[in-house]
């Protein structure tokens, strides 16, 4: 409904989107989620079989998206980076490491290697808030509000 209608949305969604980002805040509305569970395995018999999924507003995934793509476009991130980035899988990572290796190894007889891999499985549940915000703050999101829907 919202691209059958973006036309005529638009000017109140930049509105929208602009005041949340003027005062740092999201639409309450947009905070609830209506949790369903995905089941992981083709016949679950478990509740560990399940994984939740939230089901959230898509006018506050647009505006995620919005500041996302500004994110991206405004900062640098580190080259080693292989998560949420088009284009980066695990493999390139993995890849990545086999090759610094390797030419660690190769550059010297003596020379050995030691890897330790850290799991951060369900790390988003695990996150301070506030130093979360505190880390953003150096982003000057409030420019944002020259960003045109369509």
């Amino acid at each position: 409904m919202i691209k059958l209608c973006a036309y005529q949305l638009a000017p109140v969604l930049t509105g929208i989107f602009n005041c949340s980002i003027q005062q740092g805040e999201v639409p309450s509305i947009w905070k609830t989620a209506e949790i369903r569970p995905l089941p992981k395995v083709s016949k679950p018999k478990q509740l560990k079989d399940y994984r939740p999924i939230a089901l959230t507003s898509c006018l506050c995934k647009s505006l995620e998206r919005l500041i996302k793509s500004y994110i991206t476009t405004n900062t640098v991130s580190d080259a080693l980076q292989f998560a949420y980035k088009s284009h980066r899988s695990t493999q390139d990572a993995v890849l990545q490491l086999v090759s610094y290796v390797t030419k660690f190894i190769d550059a010297r007889a003596g020379n050995y290697s030691r890897c330790l891999f850290l799991d951060f499985s369900s790390a988003f549940n695990t996150i301070c808030v506030a130093k979360l915000v505190e880390n953003l703050t150096h982003l000057n999101l409030m420019s944002l509000h020259g960003f045109q829907v369509f």
